[in-house]
């Protein structure tokens, strides 16, 4: 299983947000295991998720 792809999956729960709203966000990382992408991600994915509930 895909680390990256769980994260996404996960980090969509928690903050109750369609995993298609993130998408754009998470495509690049799908294919990297690097710490450095899901700090990116995380960083990204919390802007975004801020954003959409303004």
């Amino acid at each position: 299983m895909n680390k990256i792809n769980d994260f996404c999956i996960d980090f969509c729960q928690k903050h109750h947000v369609d995993p298609e709203e993130l998408e754009e966000v998470f495509a690049f990382g799908r294919n990297s295991h690097d710490a450095d992408v899901l700090s990116d991600l995380v960083n990204r994915g919390i802007k975004i998720c801020y954003y959409k509930r303004i």
